[in-house]
């Protein structure tokens, strides 16, 4: 940060600071018109007030153009970063229709008939391993 020549006031070119001088500034301006328009026209010359309150305006036009041209504030996100006319487009993505399902029917129960001949089917190969003699016993406990 520069010092300035004539004192010892930071000099800085950073947004914050530049928004912050130009706020300083309207209260300053503020107070000095509230100052002026509280002296009485008698107690001085003719027109000092007048001519005063007319520089504190030109005084305003100068500070508001400054606050027009304060430089902007420093962003780090790299999106925002790049100017617009730089950026692509971006194109809508467009969603393929989804295929319309067929209703499944409803499951068939199967009857205690099929399933117990599901269950000899299945049992078969174990009766030929074992022997005839676990055949007769599971026949009686059908």
């Amino acid at each position: 940060m520069a010092r300035n020549r004539t004192g010892n006031y930071p000099v800085s070119s950073k947004a914050c600071d530049v928004e912050y001088r130009v706020r300083r500034l309207e209260v300053l301006i503020n107070k000095s018109r509230l100052a002026l328009a509280s002296i009485a026209p008698d107690a001085v010359a003719e027109g000092t007030i007048d001519r005063g309150l007319e520089l504190v305006a030109e005084l305003t036009q100068v500070v508001q153009r400054l606050a027009g041209s304060k430089p902007s504030k420093r962003s780090y996100n790299k999106a925002k970063d790049k100017p617009a006319a730089t950026k692509k487009p971006t194109k809508p993505v467009k969603e393929a229709p989804k295929p319309v399902k067929a209703p499944k029917g409803p499951k068939k129960a199967k009857t205690e008939e099929e399933q117990l001949a599901q269950i000899d089917s299945l049992l078969a190969p174990l009766d030929s391993l074992l022997g005839e003699d676990a055949a007769p016993e599971r026949a009686a406990a059908e």
